[in-house]
C-alpha cells in the first residue's frame, strides 16, 4: 500500500500470477482494515485526566472522482473529490482509538459527525479537545482565541501539542500511495479498505 503497485508490477516482484496476485492482496487488505486493533477505551492508557481524553480531527484523502462530479465530494483543499474521516487520538499513548467511515468532503459537517461517534461514548465528567471550528460546543476543548490568564495560556499550549501530535499520525496515513494517488485503480467502494487498512498498519 505505501508504494501502490500496478497488478502487472505486484505479479511481478511476488513471482504470482496477475490474478492471484490481485487476490491475494484483496484478502489481506480486508483482513487489515477489520483488524481490533482500534479501540477508544485505550484513550485512558497512561493519561488519568478527565478533561480532555483525547484528540479529535478530520484526515482528508482523495476519491476517485464520479463521472458526472459529484459536488458534495469536491474539496477546496485538494480541488479534487475526497472524503475525510476523523481521527482521535489518545493522549497517554499516541495510539489512534478513533476512526470513522468516509464522508464526501463538500458535506463538511465535522460537529454531527462527532456528537454522532464520539460525545456518546464519553462518561459524563469526560470532555475532548479539538480545533477551533469546534469552538463553543459543549464538552469539547479548544484553544482560547485571546488568552488572558496564565490556565488560559497553558490550556492553549497544551492543546497546540496535542493537535502537534495527532498531525504525525496524519502525516503516517500521507506516507502511503495509496492514500494520496490521484490515479486510484480499484474501485471507489475499495476506498475506505485501504484507509481502514493503512489504520491498522500505523496502530500496529
Amino acid at each position: 500500500m505505501k508504494t501502490y503497485p500496478t497488478q502487472e508490477e505486484g505479479a511481478v516482484f511476488t513471482g504470482m500470477h496477475e490474478k492471484t496476485w490481485a487476490r491475494w492482496t484483496k484478502i489481506g487488505r480486508k483482513l487489515l482494515a477489520k483488524l481490533p486493533v482500534i479501540s477508544i477505551e485505550d484513550r485512558h492508557i497512561n493519561w488519568p485526566l478527565k478533561a480532555p481524553t483525547m484528540y479529535v480531527d478530520s484526515v482528508d484523502f482523495h476519491v476517485p472522482e464520479t463521472d458526472p462530479i459529484d459536488k458534495d465530494d469536491f474539496s477546496h483543499k485538494f480541488n479534487h473529490s475526497a472524503h475525510w474521516c476523523m481521527l482521535g487520538t489518545a493522549l497517554g499513548c499516541s495510539r489512534i482509538v478513533l476512526m470513522t467511515p468516509g464522508v464526501p468532503a463538500g458535506t463538511n459537517d465535522e460537529l454531527s459527525l462527532v456528537a454522532g461517534t464520539v460525545l456518546p461514548n464519553l462518561h459524563d465528567d469526560e470532555m475532548i479537545a479539538a480545533d477551533r471550528v469546534f469552538e463553543g460546543v459543549d464538552r469539547i476543548m479548544t484553544k482560547v482565541s485571546e488568552p488572558t490568564t496564565a490556565a488560559e495560556l497553558i490550556s492553549n499550549r497544551m492543546i497546540q501539542l496535542m493537535a502537534a501530535r495527532h498531525e504525525g499520525l496524519n502525516k503516517k496515513f500521507q506516507e502511503f500511495e495509496v492514500l494520496k494517488t490521484l490515479h486510484f485503480r480499484h474501485d471507489r467502494e475499495d476506498h475506505i479498505d485501504f484507509v481502514f487498512a493503512v489504520a491498522s498498519v500505523v496502530q500496529i
